[in-house]
């Protein structure tokens, strides 16, 4: 085994991750979990980067530097992939700035401990290159914090865990297979941690790294079946909030009750709040932002509004409770 060796196994994956990336970016038509899955292949990205930069350096304190700065990038890949899957399986709208705190405080408290691990030993209480060449050894003992970053880490392993396997169940067969590949993808994140853990692979190979490569090709079938096949998810049983309509419920006094993804998701763009609103509210905030308004009346009792944004008309359709 030599670092030759190890970047001949590492390269293939990097290869694909790396592919998959760039498909991402060049991708004109994104859903919020198409972002979170391009930040996602980001950070494995940066992270084959840094190991085979490191493994490559020819100075023991080049190899350090890359040993702490692929800690960044190994940090926010759980947040993220959780955020991804709850987006996926459509969980919630848009999560909160304070939940985004919460959930990115520790991976930024990570990445400044990475950068700045050469003057304390916070992140590494000792890192030591034994050799560079031709294979790079190293004497490793993590520090206090790194242990904080590795249970925050298996806490939303185990909250991810629990949510894909409660929404995939809840699905029925006919539309499981993109959930399906999660599911696979998720559970070859878990084995490259096994692995780790069990040091079933030599020290000297991450099979975190691989294994994440992995997950990030299913991920990304999961994303190109459920696009292809217009997979409808059931998560809260309200089939409506996968309709490409804006659709807003009201009860008997024309205030807003409820409304579906799509809704939320165009008026948040806007500016425009549904909560607590009337329908005369809402068309007078698209009045002042400039939007002509037709008001159409069904048969159903449905009112639909056709509204002029942008070069293509809006059709906002308003059902009454009974």
């Amino acid at each position: 085994m030599n670092n030759t060796l190890i970047i001949g196994i590492y390269s293939p994956f990097a290869f694909i991750s790396a592919v998959i990336f760039a498909v991402e970016l060049l991708r004109r038509f994104k859903r919020q979990e198409d972002y979170l899955f391009s930040l996602l292949c980001f950070c494995a990205v940066g992270w084959f980067a840094t190991n085979i930069t490191g493994l490559l350096a020819d100075n023991a304190e080049m190899a350090k530097f890359c040993i702490n700065f692929s800690l960044i990038f190994v940090g926010f890949i759980p947040p993220i992939l959780l955020l991804f899957t709850l987006k996926f399986y459509k969980v919630f709208y848009r999560p909160s700035v304070k939940i985004l705190l919460l959930m990115f405080s520790i991976p930024a408290i990570n990445t400044i401990m990475a950068i700045t691990s050469g003057y304390h030993t916070l992140m590494t209480a000792q890192l030591d290159i034994i050799s560079l060449t031709p294979l790079r050894e190293v004497v490793l003992i993590w520090g206090p914090w790194f242990w904080v970053h590795t249970a925050y880490s298996y806490v939303l392993s185990v909250t991810l865990i629990i949510v894909i396997l409660f929404q995939h169940f809840r699905l029925p067969r006919f539309y499981r297979l993109p959930s399906s590949l999660m599911v696979i993808g998720v559970s070859f994140t878990l084995l490259g941690n096994i692995v780790t853990l069990l040091e079933l692979l030599p020290q000297a190979i991450d099979p975190t790294l691989i294994t994440m490569s992995l997950s990030t090709i299913l991920f990304n079938l999961a994303i190109i079946n459920n696009n292809n096949s217009k997979f409808v998810r059931f998560s809260h049983g309200k089939i409506y909030h996968y309709l490409d309509l804006y659709i807003l419920v009201l009860d008997d006094k024309h205030h807003v009750v409820d409304f579906n993804r799509s809704a939320i998701d165009w008026f948040s763009s806007l500016g425009i709040t549904l909560n607590a609103s009337t329908i005369d509210d809402i068309t007078e905030a698209l009045l002042h932002k400039g939007n002509g308004i037709k008001k159409s009346f069904e048969e159903d009792d449905s009112i639909d509004y056709y509204i002029n944004c942008g070069d293509f008309p809006v059709v906002l359709t308003c059902a009454h409770t009974r």
